[in-house]
């Protein structure tokens, strides 16, 4: 493992009163691997960002770094990069001082700089800015020189510390592809810190869903999404609906539900939660599970509706639907082939048994 988090708890005291930032972290982070810290602001996530870099010593816990802990290290003993917001990219210098600045304070040669800056340049596609100051770059090439200067290092971890929110939209997907190109690339360890789930569910190989200064769940993007583990999750990362259900039986990992909105009862397989005959629990249903039902097709897994508001945001259709006490989110895609629904008209939609997932009906 390259880092390590155990029982990490960061307590602030403020005229006497205490707030708990962050408690019992625990994470590991494999060699190579990209992990996203993601949650709303003031989750914890950046104090525990600051906590791995040695801005901020834990309460209590450990982090430990390639075997070693480094729990009450300073900064500089410790081989870790980071990448601010902000950039903090030296105004007076140029891009190659800028990249350079490091090294030079780890007393390296100018032969060995040279050679470094001039391959970090080249991964990062800096060749031919050398001489330009940062008033003279675009956004994103400021954002390159603030990731090469921390990358020439070759630190054993890398932080980022929402180093895409200050670009436009296009920029900011742009720079989500090479960053991830960048990391895989040299192999390197990264743990970046968003409140973008676009950004997390996009760039990483596992996604920390923080809330109040707690880890909600930990996995990999689709586990994330299509797998919450509960309803914070479920409701934070994208659309869905959430909708009540009780559990007429359970049999052999199979719960058979029933559901006011749907007209027939249906099985799910839960493994994440194993709820019990007579239990309330959730339904999650993404919007984009719905389909149109084609005319004369009568599937068991449908629902009826009349359509309240309908959305064209190119690739697809964003509706809501009055079904029964009931608002349903669905998206409608390839709106191109497929008709947009007036407001007001009858709509008929259905679904797979695999598109759903049941949880705990306890926030």
């Amino acid at each position: 493992m390259s880092l390590e988090l155990r029982e990490v708890r960061k307590v602030f005291k403020n005229y006497g009163v205490e707030t708990v930032t962050v408690e019992n972290f625990n994470l590991t982070v494999e060699k190579g691997q990209f992990v996203t810290l993601l949650g709303p602001s003031g989750c914890g996530k950046t104090t525990t960002l600051r906590m791995i870099a040695g801005f901020e010593i834990p309460s209590s816990g450990k982090i430990i770094l390639d075997g070693k802990d480094v729990t009450n290290e300073p900064p500089n003993k410790r081989n870790i990069s980071m990448v601010f917001q902000s950039y903090a990219l030296f105004p007076h210098m140029t891009v190659e001082e800028n990249i350079a600045f490091g090294l030079r304070i780890k007393k390296m040669t100018s032969s060995e700089i040279k050679q470094k800056v001039k391959w970090i340049m080249d991964i990062v596609g800096l060749i031919g800015l050398e001489r330009r100051r940062p008033e003279q770059l675009s956004g994103g090439q400021q954002q390159r020189v603030a990731l090469a200067r921390s990358l020439v290092m070759e630190p054993s971890v890398l932080l980022l510390d929402e180093p895409l929110s200050n670009l436009d939209a296009k920029l900011r997907e742009a720079m989500r592809i090479e960053i991830r190109r960048i990391q895989k690339e040299l192999n390197i360890t990264a743990v970046y810190v968003t409140h973008d789930q676009i950004e997390a569910m996009s760039m990483s190989d596992l996604v920390v869903v923080m809330n109040n200064g707690k880890i909600m769940q930990v996995g990999n993007p689709f586990e994330i999404y299509a797998r919450p583990r509960n309803e914070f999750v479920a409701d934070f990362i994208g659309k869905v609906n959430l909708i009540d259900a009780f559990v007429e039986d359970d049999k052999d990992e199979k719960l058979e539900l029933r559901c006011d909105i749907f007209y027939n009862k249906f099985f799910s397989i839960s493994k994440m939660f194993q709820a019990k005959k007579g239990q309330k629990v959730k339904i999650v249903i993404r919007p984009e599970a719905f389909r149109l039902s084609p005319q004369g097709i009568d599937n068991s897994n449908c629902i009826k509706g009349k359509v309240l508001s309908s959305i064209f945001v190119g690739a697809a259709v964003e509706c809501e639907i009055q079904v029964s006490n009931s608002v349903i989110k669905s998206v409608i895609s390839n709106p191109i082939e497929n008709a947009i629904p007036d407001i007001d008209s009858e709509i008929k939609l259905y679904f797979s048994n695999e598109s759903l997932w049941i949880i705990s009906s306890e926030k």
